[in-house]
């Protein structure tokens, strides 16, 4: 008698680099391009905690009027895509990643800067649940800075 016993297969990782999942992480970016504040902080659950280069939790809310009010400094913004996806993890949700170029053009001195930047959004059913985002802010303090003193 042989006796074989067959076990499901482990639940694997899915990735995504197409589809409406990318296009919604478009959309975020298109909005904050636009200044289009009240779609942005639609795509964010109620309870959604957001980070920042930091491990200090803020608010949708607060990240949006943040956006805002330093949205003021740039005459240009411009979004180079370098990749975009989504990933599922069996046991650890979805994940929705954008690794891009931020270029900004300085308001009073024009000086461009290019931003690296890399955010990841843990989806919540179609809405952010959390948003983490890293990005070395230095290069734009130090020229708002310059440009604040020339006048």
């Amino acid at each position: 008698m042989i006796v074989t016993a067959c076990a499901a297969p482990a639940p694997s990782i899915q990735v995504q680099t197409e589809g409406p999942a990318i296009d919604s992480i478009k959309q975020y970016f298109d909005a904050y391009l636009a200044g289009d504040w009240e779609k942005m902080r639609s795509v964010f659950h109620d309870t959604a905690a957001v980070y920042h280069n930091t491990s200090t939790k803020i608010s949708a809310d607060s990240l949006v009027n943040y956006h805002r009010i330093r949205r003021a400094l740039y005459d240009n913004i411009a979004i180079e895509y370098l990749h975009l996806q989504q990933t599922t993890y069996p046991g650890a949700g979805t994940w929705r990643n954008a690794w891009v170029h931020l270029k900004l053009t300085i308001k009073g001195s024009g000086e461009v800067i290019t931003l690296p930047v890399h955010m990841a959004w843990h989806m919540a059913g179609d809405k952010v649940g959390a948003e983490r985002a890293y990005y070395d802010r230095l290069g734009i303090f130090v020229a708002t800075r310059e440009a604040a003193g020339a006048k």
